[in-house]
Formats: structure tokens, C-alpha cells, sequence
């Protein structure tokens, strides 16, 4: 046999070896073969040690910035919604495992008042058996039931409607589907033709990686919409107290700054609509027709195509297109049932304890009365039929949720008389 080379380190690990072993002396081979098994081990283990560290630190000390317009989390662990080429299910179902523990490790650094318990009295039987239900009873429908987030490694699109706790919903959804792992695109005011822009960008990417080939079944871009409703109502008053804030109005020393919410609806010839413009508590961002042009506070795709034009001037189909891409939200909550909302967001990221609103752009402001409700609601038509319809599909799926089988899609309510 051709004898091994010397190395002194290995020389100094035998002779230290051959004065404490009273079995015989390890040979410099055998030494090197147990060096070589000890490093194959370290590098087999090395993928899952870099995991356990990386997601370790994810943000220690830095949640997301509230100052970024757009948040685009990258997965620093790729989900496992399948198990990956090459892996064995025993691997699969540790490193899913791994994963859990990550996530669970990652939402327990985020702030406690962010979570509560509360008592397990809802959601009797999963979505699973209602769905099993609704396939015995052969019942066929174009309205399905709505899925969980957590079911998809889809990207998660907030539609952020101005004063209607959105920056309340990015302070929190942010930092939990970071923990997930999730791409979200939110921190931004856009309507939903901004939405169909990314993701044909998107696709257009993936058919230039791919040569110039096109192909609908592998370029479908999957992406989950969300957003939060208020009341137009008060999401109006909130709108007027708020601008007077801005830096724009002092700066241009607007009228409205010197008056009271009355007298600004009372005023005739205004200027300014923004807190009673029809469209603004969701029914504009739902169906993607703002103002196309550089600079305006809703981005969108920039095009003003004649679907837009078609859409602000018919508002019954702005209001159905609007109620069946509210319907496509894979969650969405109410502002005035904040509570319930939060339960269901728990249950569609499948998490272990209620999610707990954020008090953000906190304001005081005197409430509107009854008769200032009224002058209001004659502004906006098209967003009080849109949160009518909103409040009973949330009933619904409040309901399938606790256990009611089958889903119960809602009948729209009926549609208001447009001028």
C-alpha cells in the first residue's frame, strides 16, 4: 500500500490519540476517512443551518418601513406548496417543519399587543368538510366558495382606499407575510388596472426568459387581492378633517381650512370633491378607472383606454364590475366590524392567535349628524351600494366559515337610481 502523505496536523490528533487509547493506535487513514465523514455531514447540514440562521434574523430590530412606497418581499425560504424535485417525504415534511418553526419564531418577535387569544367558540368544522358538503350536495355555482391565503404561495396586492385603516392593515399584514415568507405588494395608494399591469409585466417576463415563447397554461401569474372597506360616510368626514392637515392645503390656504364640514357640502360652487367623490371608499379602486395621469395619488396602469372612459360614464356596470372583483378578494374586512374581520384574517393566513388592528393616523373630529349623513350619502351612490354589497358578502362568509354549509353566495342589493 502507497503510504499516505504526512500532514502535522493529523500526526499531532495520532499521537495525542495513541496515548489516550488503550484499544490501539488509529491509523492515519482511518483518521483522514473519519475527517472526510465528519465534513460530508457538515455541508449535508450546512442548507439547513444557513435556513435556521437566516430566518432567524429576519428584521431583528427592523420592521417594514413605513416610508417605502412599495414592499416586494423576497422569500428567503421558498414555501413548500409542493415538495421540491429531488427531495424525499421524509426530507419534505422536516423542512416544512423547519419552516413552521421559522415563521412561529418570526411572529413572535413582532410586537404582543398585535395578537390576542381568543376562546375557540367559532369555526366548528373547516372549510374542508363544508366543502365536501357542497360537493355531495351536487350543487353547481359560478360564485365559489372563498379559499385561504395560506393555501396559495400566491403574491398578495393591498388595495389601499385612502382613510379606511389601510395604513393600519400594511403596518400589519406587512410584517406578518413577511414572516410567511410572502411577496406583498402594498404601502401604496393604486386601483386595480395597476394590479393588471404588474402581472401581465410579470408574464412578460416569464415568456422572455423563456425565448419569446408564450404559453397561457405556464404564464399564468396567480395573485391574491385584499382590501378594507369603511362606510362611505364617515370615511368621507374622515377624509375632510384629515386634508386639513396637509401640507398642500396650508400651503395653497384652501377654504375648506376655515370651515366646518356642513358648511363645506353646503358650499356651491366647490373646487375640491375629494372626500365626497363617488368612488373614493372603493368602487373607482375596485374597478381600476382613476385618473390616468402622472402624478395623481391612485397609481394605475397609465392607460386611458375606452373601458375606463365606458365605466365612469355607465356606474351600474362600474357597480357590478366592482361587486364581482370584490367577490375575487381572497380576504377583505369592514372597518365598523374590525373584530370579525380580524378573525377571518387569522383564519385565511392560518394563524394560531387573532391578529389585533393597529391604531394608526389616529384623529379626533367631531361625528357627523344625522342630517349631514344624508347630505352625503347623496354624493355617493355608487360606494353606498358597493358597502351594502360588501357587508353581505362578508355575512357569507362569516358563515361559511363558522360551519354553514353549503356557501351561500349573496344576492345584490338592489341598484340605485343614477342621475
Amino acid at each position: 500500500m502507497t503510504d499516505l502523505p504526512e500532514y502535522p496536523w493529523i500526526k499531532n490528533i495520532s499521537m495525542h490519540l495513541r496515548h489516550k487509547s488503550s484499544y490501539g493506535i488509529i491509523k492515519q487513514y482511518q483518521l483522514i476517512a473519519i475527517t472526510f465523514i465528519v465534513i460530508c455531514f457538515f455541508i449535508y447540514n450546512l442548507n439547513s443551518i444557513y435556513i435556521e440562521l437566516s430566518t432567524a434574523a429576519i428584521d431583528d430590530n427592523k420592521l417594514i418601513s413605513s416610508t417605502s412606497n412599495l414592499v416586494e418581499i423576497n422569500n428567503i425560504v421558498q414555501p413548500f406548496t409542493q415538495r421540491q424535485v429531488g427531495m424525499t417525504p421524509q426530507s419534505a415534511r422536516v423542512q416544512k417543519i423547519k419552516i413552521q418553526k421559522n415563521e412561529t419564531f418570526c411572529l413572535s418577535k413582532l410586537p404582543p399587543q398585535w395578537f390576542k387569544k381568543l376562546p375557540p367558540r367559532w369555526f366548528k368544522q373547516s372549510s374542508i368538510e363544508c366543502d365536501k358538503s357542497y360537493n355531495e350536495r351536487g350543487i353547481s355555482s359560478s360564485h365559489l366558495p372563498p379559499r385561504k391565503i395560506a393555501d396559495t404561495n400566491n403574491s398578495i396586492y393591498f388595495l389601499h382606499i385612502g382613510k379606511a385603516g389601510g395604513t393600519s392593515v400594511d403596518e400589519l399584514l406587512g410584517n406578518i407575510l413577511k414572516c410567511q415568507h410572502r411577496i406583498y405588494i402594498g404601502e401604496k395608494h393604486y386601483d386595480y388596472s395597476y394590479i393588471q399591469q404588474q402581472i401581465q409585466t410579470k408574464k412578460q417576463q416569464q415568456s422572455h426568459l423563456r425565448g419569446g415563447s408564450y404559453n397561457d397554461k405556464h404564464d399564468e401569474i396567480e395573485a391574491d387581492v385584499i382590501t378594507f372597506l369603511r362606510h362611505p360616510v364617515s370615511r368621507a368626514a374622515s377624509q375632510f378633517y384629515f386634508s386639513k392637515m396637509l401640507p398642500w392645503a396650508k400651503k395653497q390656504n384652501a377654504s375648506f381650512l376655515y370651515e366646518t364640514f356642513d358648511e363645506y357640502l353646503d358650499t356651491p360652487n366647490k373646487t375640491w370633491y375629494q372626500p365626497i367623490f363617488d368612488g373614493e371608499s372603493g368602487s373607482d379602486f375596485l374597478t381600476g378607472i382613476f385618473p390616468t395621469s402622472d402624478g395623481h395619488w391612485v397609481a394605475s396602469d397609465g392607460k386611458e383606454t375606452d373601458e375606463k372612459i365606458y365605466l365612469r360614464q355607465n356606474k351600474t356596470a362600474a357597480c357590478l364590475l366592482a361587486a364581482q372583483r370584490l367577490e375575487s378578494t381572497v380576504w377583505f374586512g369592514l372597518l365598523e366590524d374590525v373584530d370579525r374581520s380580524m378573525k377571518l384574517l387569522q383564519i385565511t393566513l392560518g394563524l394560531d392567535d387573532t391578529p389585533v388592528l393597529p391604531r394608526a393616523n389616529k384623529m379626533r373630529y367631531p361625528h357627523p349628524t344625522e342630517e349631514t349623513k344624508k347630505k352625503i350619502s347623496k354624493y355617493v351612490p355608487k360606494d353606498i351600494w358597493l358597502y351594502e354589497y360588501a357587508k353581505r358578502l362578508f355575512e357569507a362568509r362569516w358563515n361559511y366559515y363558522i360551519g354553514k354549509c353549503p356557501y351561500v353566495s349573496p344576492e345584490l342589493p338592489p341598484l340605485p337610481a343614477f342621475e
